[in-house]
């Protein structure tokens, strides 16, 4: 969620001679500059709820408090993709019972 925000999509914008990024703002004010951010956003949305609940789910199977859970959902929802990529390296078939 917090790609969107910072606006990395607009990284396509990128001079390569001058090393500066260029924003078009005209193209968001039309029709299909508006259907294209929702798109963007809804995206976003999704990836960052996915990212949510694969750590929710994998800090309850640990038997995490659910202060915890919510510490570490919130950072996942707002760091999706990244939570994703090291869910995917790090986590995934590894998520058991913390023993007591």
């Amino acid at each position: 969620m917090i790609e969107y925000f910072l606006g990395y999509s607009n990284l396509d914008n990128l001079d390569s001679y001058n090393n500066v990024i260029t924003i078009d703002e005209s193209d968001k004010n039309t029709k299909h500059g508006i259907v294209k951010e929702i798109i963007k956003f809804t995206i976003s949305l999704l990836v960052s709820s996915l990212a949510l609940f694969l750590s929710w789910q994998c800090n309850s199977i640990r038997g995490l408090p659910l202060l915890w859970k919510i510490f570490y959902g919130f950072f996942s929802f707002n760091f999706g993709s990244m939570y994703l990529l090291y869910y995917i390296l790090f986590i995934n078939g590894t998520c058991v019972p913390i023993p007591k």
